[in-house]
């Protein structure tokens, strides 16, 4: 997406946030091949973030349950493979700055990868 005021507000109606910092969002959806300014660093803190909330909604919805299944069910969760076909369900890829034939390529694989076992478990053909 060209916009990036629109690929802002995508991304907060998505998120049912909006940001102060509209930089920290830019940032956000900004990959190393575009900019020395990236996501990475954000990455680094959302991750331990994400694993957090993640970690407390389990131990709270789960009395029972020990912390070897615990852990087995968080890291399920929050799998990179996991949040990649979240980000392929909102069609997140379009909003990313990158300048990465390979990458867009690559993804490209793994969107009609998704979208293909989607029609399959679905029994529709493409």
């Amino acid at each position: 997406v060209a916009d990036r005021e629109e690929a802002a507000a995508r991304v907060e109606r998505l998120l049912q946030y909006q940001f102060n910092n509209r930089s920290l969002l830019e940032e956000a959806l900004t990959h190393q091949s575009f900019a020395a300014a990236s996501y990475q660093r954000l990455e680094f803190v959302g991750d331990a973030a994400l694993g957090l909330a993640f970690s407390n909604f389990l131990y709270l919805t789960n009395p029972t349950v020990g912390p070897g299944a615990l852990s087995t069910l968080r890291a399920a969760n929050i799998s990179t493979e996991k949040l990649a076909r979240v980000a392929v369900r909102h069609d997140l890829y379009p909003l990313l700055r990158r300048n990465c034939p390979r990458l867009d390529l690559l993804v490209g694989q793994f969107i009609q990868s998704v979208k293909q076992e989607l029609e399959d478990d679905l029994g529709t053909t493409p």
